[in-house]
């Protein structure tokens, strides 16, 4: 089976351009922890966790980056509170919650009421869902960052180790 890379100009090598967004994304094929997928994707790329805001965009990723479709991914986005409401989801890349999102798409359309995990991953199966993780599970991820705005990273009130501003 071969593999085509959807690659632009802007981006580095390997990694792929999302135009609609302007923003490129990398696919790290090793599994981590959060917070050291996190600190992986600020370190040495420059990037934050993936983000997704759109169908569109989460279409993309299963299309022209994602090779496994029984993979868990990492996303940019955690349960900050633990009480699993979409209030205290909170995208790390636009400190949006899931409340003020404009695009949600967790299994069975809620939270569980897991209050043990509070990472979110994305696996593609059928179709790409979002579920809760425990934040120390390893899974893969991708790491995102745009071309014209800076990446802001944002220091959020978590147990884990901070990354440098």
């Amino acid at each position: 089976m071969a593999y085509s890379i959807v690659r632009s100009e802007p981006c580095p090598s390997d990694w792929y351009f999302y135009g609609p967004e302007n923003v490129c994304l990398h696919l790290v094929d090793k599994n981590a922890k959060f917070h050291i997928a996190k600190k992986t994707c600020w370190n040495n790329f420059t990037a934050g966790l993936l983000y997704i805001d759109s169908a569109k965009k989460e279409n993309f990723i299963k299309t022209n980056i994602i090779v496994n479709k029984h993979t868990f991914y990492w996303l940019g986005l955690k349960d900050l509170v633990g009480d699993d409401k979409l209030e205290s989801h909170r995208w790390l890349a636009s400190n949006k919650t899931l409340a003020e999102s404009n695009y949600i798409n967790l299994a069975n359309n809620r939270p569980p009421r897991i209050d043990a995990y509070k990472c979110i991953i994305i696996y593609f199966r059928r179709t790409p869902e979002w579920r809760e993780e425990r934040c120390g599970s390893k899974n893969k991820f991708i790491c995102e960052k745009g071309l014209e705005t800076k990446l802001i990273n944002l220091h959020l009130n978590t147990n884990e180790e901070q990354m440098p501003s």
